[in-house]
Formats: structure tokens, C-alpha cells, sequence
């Protein structure tokens, strides 16, 4: 069998060769099977926000927290109930190493990388630390601030980190690195290069588009995540207004949304058939009143003491939030495992109206006894005090204090700018507040 196998095979190659027949056409190729369509995750959101750099203060938001979990990179992440656990696709090791000077060492994945090829080493702890202790408007400093060197071992895959002080809540620092490789040497990197994406992903997505017009960002999966890979293809943040988000999720157009929880969108979303599954979500602000130390007014510290001093504190509070909890300590929020007063015992966190009123005597203020208002050389006393427009809880902060500040004699303006600009300018426009509608 084999042998006739041979000669028919050799026969047509024959006639193939020297026939003047033409020759029959190839079969048809077969039909490509259809590529199936990537799986996607619609999530409705509020806005967009002005940015996605989770460490500004003008950047905060629901959309820029989500992404900063999904693209970067952070040695310890909290668990359900707020405990920090390392998280070894970045670090295998991460422990007090001195405590003379108080020294923290990281031992850093190997594997770990930007998708920019780049690793994830010393470099961008670095850099971090930098810029947490000389931009303004940070948000969650004050553990950066007692750093006082970072050094790099292992070809940067080592960090020894050494502080001032002790300092317990030292698993919060080093969360949500950036790529230094790409903006340590750009000149406003630091905000603008954030303003609409992220230039590098270090975790199982990276942001593929921003657009601002259409109210939307897409995440599409890290080809390059070393660790396990995303379930999904593509995740996609859309914003909806308080009309559209119900039609959208009765449509199917959204998968799941993240709205502030208002009575108008409780009730749109009740009123929904099927009714979809609500579950509130704690999230966790804190709210500080920063004094300018720079000039003006405030630069004396006895007129920044003299002022915590008119304030009560429990009662902005109760006025504000009144479930709220109130924070004493840095680094560690009330609702967190872990946490403890560190207030020091002379701190001003009572109203004290007449130590506030010989200090404010001691730098210069004099109060008229028949109006009862604060003047200085000469002139009415007059502060400003500022909120971000688009934080409405930050503005009733803002309008208390200001409320408390004038029963205690002191005139005072609000104005309510744009985060951006309240945090990231040195002089701010003087917006009332209510004059600025959210920031897309």
C-alpha cells in the first residue's frame, strides 16, 4: 500500500507540472471565527472629579479612589473592617527594623512593575516622600513629614525608611505610589500630569481614556500585572446626573453605580422594577481647619492659638455631622483599628474665651468693650475663610466657624473656589459660596 501511495502521489504532481488544463483554484479559506466582545463593567458615577492624584486634596473623590485601588501600587491595603495587611504582589516584607532612629524596611516584590517596564523600587517611595512634604494641598502628611531620609538597598529593591519619632500608623505611608521615572523630572507633573489619567499602572488595570466632555474613564486590563489578572476586560466609569442614573441602570446601560447616598436618589432607585440591591458604603473624610502661617493676619502663632480657642468644635461638629466621629490623632481615623488620641494636653480643643482673649491681646488685637468686635492697628480685624465649592460638608464647616468667629467678635468673609484653586493657588478668587456648580 504504501508503494501505490507513492506513485499516485508522484503521478499528479506530474500532470500538474506539465498539463495545459488549468488548474483548479485553492479551497476557500476558512471563515475567521467572530472575536467574542471584551467584558465590561459599567459603574455610574456623580463626576469625574478635578483629577486623579489620590495624595492632592483638590483631587478627592469616589472616581479617583477607585482608580488609585485599581491602578497603583500600595505596600499595605485595608481589609474589610479597616486593618492594613501587606500586600504581597508589592512587598514580601515590610517591618520595624531600629527604633533608635525609629527605621521602617521594605523588602519589595521583584516582579513588581509599572507597565511602563520601569520596577516599582526606592525610586518612587522617594519621590512621594518629597513631594508629601513640600506641595501644598496634601492630604495625610503628617506621617511624611517626620521622615527624615529614605534610603535604597538591592538595586532599589529595598528601602530602609527612617524617621524623626516613632511613629505607629507607619502602614498608612507608601500607599498609592506614583511612576517617579515618569514625574520627577516633568515640571508640574506632580498635579498636571494626573489631571486626566494616569501615566503608568502598577496594579491588574491602567487607564486607557479620559474624556471629560462625555463623562467618562476606561480602565482596560494590565497585559503587563505580573500577579493574577483581572477577571474583566474593561471597566468603564461613566458620570449620570440624579435623572439619568435610574433610567440607566433599568436600561442596562449601567452594571452598578456609586452615587452619594441623597433622599432624591434613594427614592429613584426604590422606585425601580426589579428593585436593584442598595448598600451604603462608609466613606471616610476628615475635615481639618488649616491656618495660613505664611502672612496676613494668622502669622503669629499666638493669633492662631487665640483663634482654635473661640471655636467649639463639638458643636461644628453636632451642626455638621452629627454621626460623625471626632479625630484627635493623625495617621489613624476614629473608625479604625488601632486608633488613639495623640492630642497633646495643652491642645485647643475646648473653647476657652478668655485664654483666647489674652493671647489675641498679647499679639497686638484689641477688643472694643461697647461693640465687642477685634480690631488691630488701627482697623477692624478681617479674616477669610475658604471651602472648595464643590465639597458641600466643607462649606458648612466653613459657614459654622465663620458663624462662631463672628458671635466672638471677629469679621469674617467666606468665599468658596474651586478645590483646585483653594488648594493649589496662593490667592484664590472671592467666590460666595453657591456661585459654582460641581466640577464636571
Amino acid at each position: 500500500m504504501s508503494g501505490c501511495a507513492a506513485l499516485v502521489l508522484a503521478l499528479v504532481v506530474a500532470l500538474a507540472a506539465c498539463s495545459n488544463e488549468p488548474v483548479a483554484p485553492p479551497p476557500p479559506a476558512p471563515i475567521p471565527t467572530p472575536q467574542p466582545e471584551p467584558t465590561r463593567l459599567v459603574v455610574g458615577v456623580d463626576d469625574m472629579g478635578a483629577g486623579f492624584n489620590p495624595h492632592l486634596l483638590a483631587h478627592q473623590s469616589p472616581v479617583t479612589s477607585a482608580l488609585a485601588t485599581l491602578v497603583l501600587p500600595s505596600v499595605f491595603r485595608p481589609d474589610a473592617e479597616g486593618a492594613m495587611h501587606i500586600d504581597p504582589t508589592i512587598a514580601t516584607s515590610a517591618e520595624v527594623t531600629a527604633t533608635e532612629p525609629f527605621t521602617v524596611s521594605y523588602e519589595l516584590n521583584l516582579e513588581a512593575s509599572w507597565s511602563s517596564n520601569a520596577p516599582i523600587a526606592a525610586e518612587d517611595f522617594v519621590y512621594l516622600w518629597e513631594q508629601m512634604r513640600s506641595q501644598p494641598g496634601v492630604t495625610d502628611a503628617a506621617g511624611y513629614q517626620l521622615i527624615t531620609e529614605v534610603r535604597s538597598r538591592a538595586g532599589g529593591k529595598a528601602v530602609d525608611v527612617v524617621f524623626s519619632q516613632q511613629y505607629p500608623a507607619w502602614q498608612h505611608l507608601f500607599s498609592n505610589l506614583l511612576p517617579a521615572h515618569i514625574l520627577k523630572d516633568a515640571p508640574g507633573s506632580w498635579t498636571g500630569a494626573l489631571t486626566d489619567g494616569i501615566p503608568a499602572s502598577g496594579g491588574p488595570f491602567r487607564v486607557t481614556t479620559v474624556d471629560r466632555a462625555r463623562g467618562e474613564v476606561l480602565l482596560t486590563r494590565n497585559d503587563l500585572y505580573w500577579d493574577t489578572p483581572a477577571v474583566l476586560d474593561e471597566l468603564q466609569f461613566r458620570r449620570l446626573g440624579p435623572d439619568e442614573l435610574a433610567p440607566a441602570l433599568a436600561a442596562g446601560d449601567v452594571d452598578v453605580a456609586m452615587p452619594r447616598a441623597e433622599p432624591e436618589i434613594r427614592t429613584a432607585l426604590g422606585g425601580l422594577q426589579p428593585a436593584p440591591k442598595l448598600q451604603s458604603v462608609a466613606e471616610s473624610v476628615v475635615t481639618q481647619l488649616g491656618m495660613r502661617a505664611d502672612g496676613g493676619p494668622l502669622a503669629d502663632a499666638r493669633i492662631r492659638r487665640g483663634i482654635a480657642m473661640l471655636l467649639d468644635r463639638e458643636a461644628i461638629r453636632a451642626s455638621v455631622a452629627p454621626e460623625a466621629l471626632t479625630a484627635d490623632a493623625f495617621g489613624l481615623a476614629p473608625s479604625q483599628p488601632g486608633y488613639a488620641p495623640t492630642a497633646a494636653d495643652d491642645s485647643p480643643l475646648h473653647p476657652d474665651a478668655a485664654r483666647a482673649a489674652q493671647l489675641l491681646a498679647s499679639a497686638g488685637w484689641s477688643r472694643d468693650l461697647t461693640t465687642g468686635r477685634w480690631a488691630v492697628a488701627g482697623g477692624p480685624v478681617s479674616l477669610v475663610i475658604g471651602a472648595a465649592n464643590e465639597r458641600p460638608e466643607d462649606v458648612d464647616v466653613a459657614r459654622a466657624v465663620a458663624e462662631q468667629l463672628d458671635a466672638a467678635g471677629v469679621d469674617v468673609t467666606m468665599v468658596a473656589p474651586t478645590a483646585v484653586e483653594l488648594f493649589g493657588q496662593p490667592a484664590v478668587p472671592a467666590v460666595p459660596p453657591g456661585t459654582i456648580s460641581s466640577i464636571a
